[in-house]
């Protein structure tokens, strides 16, 4: 399977990585499925015990982006649940809200499935800039 992200920089502390897709909403998935990739390696092993739906909001398309993956943070690291978006919509009135459909995994009950601590996002180092029909995403994320 090709995915539409690249890891671009390990300083050892953080980690840079680039996600793409043709729409707003596909940039955001592969976006949070690069995170999740990071944290497990194999995101198709992850099971689907656990079901939720994730939602997001933000003025602009960064800040929306920033609230997507802080809240798969959150889930990881105050109620212990691995997830990975599988769907999602965006809609756009006076702010951009996200709505995905998530599955994933107690952690634990599989604590040896986190091989890289993803703690945190640097969110003055995200960018996103769109050219054509092309979304693109710079994401930095704090490992340790």
């Amino acid at each position: 399977m090709i995915m539409p992200f690249r890891y671009v920089e390990n300083t050892g502390v953080a980690i840079s990585l680039e996600a793409w897709g043709r729409s707003l909403e596909e940039m955001v998935l592969a976006s949070a499925d690069a995170t999740v990739h990071l944290m497990v390696g194999d995101i198709e092993a992850l099971s689907r015990d656990e079901q939720m739906t994730l939602t997001a909001t933000g003025v602009t398309e960064s800040i929306l982006l920033v609230e997507v993956l802080r809240e798969i943070l959150f889930q990881k690291n105050t109620n212990g649940i691995l997830l990975r978006l599988h769907s999602g919509k965006i809609i756009r009135n006076k702010i951009i809200a996200f709505s995905g459909a998530a599955f994933g995994e107690a952690l634990e009950e599989n604590p040896w499935r986190i091989k890289v601590n993803v703690t945190a996002l640097h969110t003055h180092l995200l960018s996103i800039e769109r050219s054509g029909q092309r979304w693109k995403a710079r994401i930095v994320l704090k490992v340790d």
